[in-house]
């Protein structure tokens, strides 16, 4: 009988098997991490893409550029469209040579892609999921269409707009939040009506099932209770490839990464690579879905996500403020520190299109930053959702001089709370309060006694 020991040094494979059973790798590349510690990194490093390029962490302009450009490919003329000379958000869109490759957002949500994809590798999860049926397809479709659009009535999406315009204690990003979530709302009610049926809840397992599976019956609580029944599950067979292939995956990120430093010269392009990849590893790793903290607290009443966000917006807010205030020391004046953070113009725009937003979030099953995610897992409706989000997007710059005039929008109209608020101490104060408030409803909610 041959000898199948490994030798330590022989071969790199039985060296990454042993890393991967090592408890420290288990922790941090396997196993779920908490919703609060997604939110709470997911600022952090939000917060460092600000300080390193400028700019704050958005998802959908990105995705209306790649939908007018592919519009270009097939003979249209975008960089004719009045979005993108008159509106901020479109204005870059015709720098010469701008492309999908070197243009800051789009490489940000290349590298969310490419880091939820690498963490699902790593962690052996990666698996194509399937569209099961024509209703999920078009779910899919109608979702990105919506949230594409609406993003651009909105000027942002549940990044852009919330979890980057309400920590720069921006009014749209406040009144963003209250209409995506009517948004989801509705939009679960559409889900439940149009697309998936109203959930089937019974009291017992069907009888064949229960057969079916070996049970273990936990001891009861101390002091009393219900004893919890585990089924015990047939261990599946781990793909071994995957890991292998993660790690490869990630030397390969990582040589993009020094070609955009050292090739290409661009540190910003490096930077945003580098932070789009974490976003996407933190996301995937855990599960950190805005869609699903407006979503479950109507569909199931779980406000554990929807608690976690408003964490992370809290952290964000510290984060970003104190950025803020040093530019405001620094520069001396109010308009100095708004150049700090993300900013949108508030008005009708702003709770049509986030409405709109948070309706196509629920039924296409991910938001902006969602949607990339699952992209990178693996899930097939994620990918028919992602190109008519851009579709979506590219409709709204096209369209823009009819809704622009027809929602009377006034780009001019940025409300910084510092301003009307009569300075930093009393708007942070209200910023705090306000998501303690809103914290303490979430809580309320699930805690609440159960509707009979």
């Amino acid at each position: 009988m041959t000898d199948q020991t490994a030798v330590p040094g022989s071969s790199p494979l039985p060296l990454l098997a042993l890393l991967k059973r090592q408890s420290a790798f288990q922790s941090v590349f396997v196993q779920p991490w908490s919703y609060i510690t997604g939110g709470v990194l997911l600022a952090v490093v939000a917060s460092a893409l600000l300080q390193s390029t400028g700019s704050v962490w958005g998802v959908t302009t990105a995705l209306t550029y790649w939908g007018a450009w592919a519009w270009g490919l097939v003979g249209g003329d975008p960089h004719s469209w009045a979005y993108f000379h008159e509106v901020s958000h479109g204005l870059a869109f015709n720098k010469p040579g701008l492309n999908i490759l070197n243009h800051a957002g789009s490489v940000v949500d290349l590298g969310l892609i490419f880091g939820a994809l690498a963490s699902a590798l790593l962690a052996s999860q990666f698996k194509i999921k399937a569209i099961k049926s024509g209703r999920q397809a078009t779910a899919a479709i109608l979702g990105g269409l919506l949230m594409g659009f609406g993003a651009r009535l909105s000027f942002g999406c549940n990044i852009g707009a919330l979890f980057s315009g309400l920590p720069s204690m921006s009014l749209h990003g406040w009144v963003f939040m209250l209409f995506i979530f009517i948004g989801a709302i509705i939009g679960s009610k559409l889900l439940v009506t149009l697309f998936i049926g109203a959930p089937k809840l019974s009291t017992s397992a069907p009888a064949a099932t229960v057969a079916a599976a070996a049970t273990v019956a936990s001891p009861a609580p101390a002091g009393g209770g219900i004893k919890r029944i585990q089924r015990t599950r047939a261990a599946k067979k781990e793909n071994v490839i995957q890991f292998p292939l993660g790690v490869a995956l990630v030397i390969g990120l990582a040589i993009v990464g020094v070609i955009y430093g050292n090739v290409m010269h661009s540190p910003v392009l490096a930077a945003t690579w580098g932070i789009g990849i974490a976003f996407g590893f933190i996301l995937q790793r855990s599960r950190f879905c805005f869609t699903a903290a407006m979503r479950d607290p109507v569909l199931t009443g779980g406000t554990n996500l929807t608690k976690a966000v408003v964490v992370a917006l809290a952290v964000s807010t510290a984060l970003i403020a104190a950025a803020q205030i040093g530019a405001y020391v620094k520069g001396g004046s109010m308009d100095a520190a708004m150049k700090v953070g993300g900013f949108g113009p508030v008005g009708i725009w702003t709770a049509v299109g986030a409405t709109l937003f948070g309706m196509g979030a629920v039924i296409s099953g991910g938001c902006a930053s969602g949607t990339l995610m699952r992209v990178g897992e693996g899930f097939l409706q994620q990918w028919l959702v992602l190109p008519f989000f851009c579709i979506g997007g590219a409709i709204g710059a096209a369209t823009w001089p009819i809704w622009g005039p027809g929602l009377a929008v006034d780009q001019s109209q940025v409300i910084y709370l510092p301003n009307v608020l009569g300075g930093f101490f009393p708007a942070l104060i209200a910023q705090f309060v306000a998501l303690a408030a809103v914290w303490l409803l979430a809580d309320w909610w699930a805690k609440r006694p159960a509707r009979t």
